[in-house]
């Protein structure tokens, strides 16, 4: 598809957490569908198909960042939301596995903004995970057991941690050592990074996903190195700068 090469990376991950959105809201129809239980939310569940669809088309049809940026604040919000009226629906019985839900906000965090997306998504999840143990015990005299809890804080950390050390281990890895030169040494951290990025043959559309920004963004930068370095074009970085002593 033509159209989705096109968009941006950050784009694209929204479209992609839309999509996984709606898969959630297909799963979570068919529990309460299947449920021996004589009350079924459904204005909860019509609500959760309509928002996802209302996405999914705003989505489509996006062109600007900066309402992407707000569209990615609203559905976060909302979908924390959702995940309490979903929690307080299943408080019922301490047996339900409704907190599985809880590591999507943080893994919904951090693909939006990163590791600091992540954390704010982790750290919601407990104050709802808890949130929900002070809703059982005032309304139904039962809550989670303490081990159960902890089961659960455990394995919302450890589903987070995990995307969160591998990006950190990427960006390591792709590293290179800046070459020593006093050109070189004038070029933001930010620009040393993509600069580093640039000697790898990686493209601008790489590059912005690497880096978790916009493409023009990535060549307003990579406009910036080349001024500062004295070059006109990508072959003249690669051939002309001088080679870093680990290289």
């Amino acid at each position: 598809m033509r159209w989705w090469t096109t968009q941006s990376p950050d784009s694209k991950v929204f479209g992609a957490m839309t999509g996984f959105r709606f898969g959630i809201s297909l799963f979570v129809g068919w529990t309460w569908f299947q449920s021996d239980a004589s009350y079924r939310p459904w204005p909860l569940v019509g609500f959760l198909f309509l928002y996802t669809l209302t996405l999914l088309l705003v989505w489509r049809f996006l062109q600007a960042t900066d309402t992407l940026r707000a569209l990615q604040i609203v559905a976060f919000a909302i979908d924390i939301l959702m995940a309490t009226l979903i929690l307080i629906q299943f408080s019922p019985t301490w047996q339900t596995g409704a907190p599985a839900l809880l590591p999507v906000i943080a893994f919904e965090g951090w693909a939006y903004w990163g590791p600091m997306g992540a954390l704010a998504g982790w750290l919601v999840s407990l104050v709802m995970l808890i949130g929900t143990r002070f809703y059982q015990v005032v309304t139904h005299g039962q809550s989670f057991p303490l081990e159960l809890m902890g089961f659960w804080a455990v394995t919302i950390s450890m589903i987070i941690a995990l995307p969160v050390v591998i990006t950190r281990l990427r960006r390591t890895a792709v590293a290179l050592p800046v070459a020593s030169s006093t050109a070189v040494d004038l070029l933001t951290p930010r620009e040393q990074e993509i600069y580093g990025l640039l000697r790898q043959d990686f493209s601008v559309s790489e590059i912005a996903a690497h880096c978790y920004i916009e493409p023009g963004t990535v060549k307003a930068h990579i406009h910036s190195i080349y001024r500062k370095l004295g070059i006109q074009r990508r072959a003249d970085l690669m051939n002309t700068l001088p080679q870093g002593p680990s290289e």
